[in-house]
């Protein structure tokens, strides 16, 4: 791969996970009734307990 392509597939690589991410959000607001901002909060939590060492089970 040349150089040129390399840098220009990097931000594309970048933007693709940016869209699964909102996908997923999108997703989970879906099936569970809530808002997006609700969404994020419950994902910001969940990410919070994680970096703690907690999992959804210790609560």
């Amino acid at each position: 791969m040349s150089i040129k392509n390399k840098e220009r597939r990097e931000p594309l690589d970048l933007v693709q996970s940016l869209l699964d991410a909102r996908g997923r959000i999108l997703r989970t607001q879906e099936e569970t009734g809530k808002d997006f901002s609700a969404v994020l909060k419950d994902l910001d939590h969940l990410l919070k307990d994680a970096l703690k060492g907690k999992s959804q089970e210790d609560k």
